[in-house]
């Protein structure tokens, strides 16, 4: 799947691929069919084992949407290719409507895939102006229509209650056991908190009330423009520092503990959710760009050479308020860029890596050199294993 994003697709190149295509030309027409409907259902009140194995499946459904916009690419059906990927962004929002936190997330992995595809293919491939222009409509309208991340964090609230009865039955189902290495963290973590809620006697109304503050400012923290400094306070009030003998003088050590397994994986999830905001919006620059470069033949000397033709406005950067920044490189190529989540203008430089932490450096690139990028990757990919 990965060298299909860079190589040009054939049965022989790709024989795995294919087959695994028709075998699931089925499921895909049954995708279509739900990504269409006037308002699509999915189950919301799953067990969490059954949520798990119904979201692998999303994923892989999305997969196979970028395999089948690869194969359409081989044979000239940008138009087709297109409506695969539009499709696939309109079949994993249906997640994300009301659902549980876990379902957001997997629509922002999902559409992280498709985006990439749609990069690649405008920068590799010349793409009919109707084209373009109806896959920059549906990134925008995706873009407007995505429900609110705190709406997200609201509905997670409601498994508070569980989360704390399960602290005071340490032997029950874990939460954040997807592997046995985590589960087992958490079974220790939870016969900590268990023991110490006996021997300070601490209620489950208690850790309830403490809980729910934690969510309360996660759902003011999303609903606030992003602020680096912020997630920052939060982690720090929340899950300070505590040497193990120093649990005992806290007011509600249960409930630290409980914060300590979640709000770490929790305040990712801003940048997570930003970031997929970034890389819509940049993807559309993108799209704009390349039907600039083949109108013009030569690249654009800023974003605003963009409007209105090909954007009606410079979408706006979500980690900082302002528009997306452009540049061109010393070697004639340009780049499209996010100051990410340290909020910090590095001029599109990213000197450790892609950043997905908001204490990483760097920024979030998007440049015309994306496939050759690709390319290296996996090439360096496929050398260390």
């Amino acid at each position: 799947m990965k060298w299909s994003n860079v190589v040009p697709w054939s049965a022989a190149a790709f024989p795995n691929l294919t087959r695994t295509l028709a075998e699931g030309a089925g499921a895909l027409a049954l995708a279509r069919s739900a990504a269409s409907a006037p308002n699509p259902q999915v189950p919301t009140h799953t067990s969490p084992a059954d949520r798990v194995d119904y979201l692998i499946g999303v994923l892989r459904l999305t997969q196979l949407f970028c395999a089948s916009a690869a194969q359409r690419v081989s044979t000239g059906d940008i138009a087709g290719a297109y409506a695969e990927l539009e499709t696939a962004i309109a079949f994993a929002q249906i997640l994300s409507r009301g659902g549980a936190l876990i379902s957001a997330l997997v629509e922002v992995a999902c559409d992280a895939q498709v985006y990439h595809r749609m990069r690649l293919i405008a920068l590799q491939n010349n793409l009919p102006p109707e084209v373009a222009g109806r896959a920059i409509n549906c990134l925008l309208e995706s873009d407007n229509s995505a429900e609110p991340l705190a709406d997200t964090f609201r509905q997670e609230y409601r498994v508070v209650p569980t989360m704390v009865k399960m602290s005071f039955d340490p032997r029950g189902p874990t939460l954040f056991g997807f592997d046995e290495k985590t589960a087992n963290s958490e079974r220790q973590a939870r016969w900590s908190a268990h023991l110490f809620g006996k021997l300070l006697g601490i209620s489950e109304e208690r850790e309830t009330a403490d809980l729910a503050d934690v969510y309360r400012c996660l759902v003011n923290l999303a609903d606030e423009p992003y602020d680096v400094e912020h997630l920052q306070r939060f982690e720090d009030s929340v899950v300070p520092s505590v040497k193990p003998r120093g649990l005992i003088r806290l007011d509600d050590p249960v409930g630290y503990i409980l914060a300590k397994l979640t709000v770490p994986g929790l305040t990712p999830i801003i940048v997570k959710y930003r970031r997929r905001t970034a890389e819509l919006r940049a993807t559309a620059v993108v799209l704009a760009l390349r039907q600039y470069q083949q109108a013009e033949q030569h690249s654009p000397q800023t974003l605003q050479d963009l409007v209105p033709k090909y954007l009606s406005e410079v979408p706006v950067d979500p980690f900082d308020g302002k528009p997306l920044r452009y540049r061109v490189r010393t070697d004639g190529r340009w780049i499209v860029y996010s100051v990410g989540p340290n909020q910090l203008d590095e001029n599109g430089e990213q000197p450790k890596g892609d950043p997905r932490k908001y204490t990483d450096l760097g920024d979030v690139i998007f440049c015309e050199c994306e496939p050759d990028k690709e390319r290296e990757r996996l090439k360096i990919e496929a050398t260390s294993k």
